[in-house]
């Protein structure tokens, strides 16, 4: 067994592991905590890190013997259907009262959504997926391996083939991607009001960004916090600026930029003012990401055409 191969199942089983850790401590783990009532206070979809990724928020109000705690509860997962996160959220209306389980080591640590649902299964469902795919390769090339290979000019030609109908099949997935959040975007420009909002308070918020085997880098952006009127209505929600950069200096200007009274231009989703998009508007920015998936798309369409004509 070639050394790629036995990385191969190393990783699937890794990743098996990992899934089954994660189900212990998503699911299992809570089942065991003490149980309360707690009533809805309030129930809305957010979008306060990426403007195309949507996440539960509810704020519940616990009792705990003679005293009620208020606390605010993001969920743990997000996803870039705003519809499939609304009707989450729409199980929940304010008001109406569900069980939760409360951490014996951490009162902040609540759960309200308890045992196997969609929700605690998707991040241990990916994890194992993804390694009964690792697993599975190792093992098949493994098995290839041991085969005599096939040196005749079929063989290399059935080997480009397989190489242009992989490029090929992966160009048109990130094509058709990258034209869809296109037309998402586009369709928010044309329907997405736009407000002006007071920002009331901010704060840094980082991630990590590599490319290829170069060291990772630290990518700093600004959340902020927004105070808007909609229909005489007042809301409060949180975006990021959008305008990350590696620069402390650039982290430092957003911070003044966006500082506590200033003022800015925003859009918010006509049927869920919680909903917001900072910057929104007919730029490279805006399309950047949209774009570029269309463009790598293209790309890989045009390998696999060299790859087909070579053959």
């Amino acid at each position: 067994m070639r050394t790629s191969h036995a990385a191969l199942i190393v990783v699937g089983l890794t990743l098996l592991g990992g899934s089954g850790a994660t189900y212990y401590y998503r699911v299992q783990r809570p089942l065991t905590w003490p149980r309360t009532q707690a009533v809805v206070v309030s129930s809305r979809v957010i979008n306060p890190r990426d403007p195309n990724q949507y996440t539960p928020e509810l704020v519940l109000r616990l009792q705990k013997g003679e005293r009620r705690d208020q606390v605010t509860l993001t969920g743990s997962w997000s996803s870039s259907w705003y519809e499939t996160v609304k009707r989450h959220v729409d199980r929940y209306p304010p008001g109406s009262s569900t069980e939760v389980a409360v951490n014996p080591e951490d009162d902040a640590d609540v759960r309200y959504e308890l045992g196997p649902t969609v929700a605690n299964l998707l991040v241990p469902g990916v994890l194992a997926v993804l390694g009964i795919l690792f697993a599975g390769a190792g093992i098949g090339l493994s098995m290839r391996a041991t085969r005599r290979p096939d040196s005749t000019a079929a063989g290399r030609r059935q080997g480009l083939g397989t190489v242009a109908t992989a490029f090929g099949a992966i160009g048109i997935v990130s094509l058709v991607l990258g034209a869809w959040m296109v037309s998402r975007d586009l369709a928010m420009l044309r329907s997405w009001p736009a407000v002006d909002a007071e920002a009331i308070a901010v704060q840094t918020v980082s991630t990590r960004s590599s490319v290829g085997n170069r060291p990772s880098t630290l990518i700093y952006d600004v959340q902020v916090t927004f105070r808007y009127v909609v229909n005489d209505t007042r809301f409060q929600s949180q975006a990021t600026s959008g305008l990350g950069s590696a620069s402390r200096r650039r982290r430092d200007e957003l911070l003044q930029q966006f500082a506590a009274g200033t003022h800015h231009r925003i859009r918010h989703r006509p049927d869920d003012p919680n909903v917001i998009r900072h910057g929104l508007d007919y730029s490279f920015r805006t399309f950047m990401l949209s774009g570029g998936m269309a463009l790598m798309g293209l790309i890989f369409i045009g390998f696999a055409a060299i790859v087909g004509r070579r053959m």
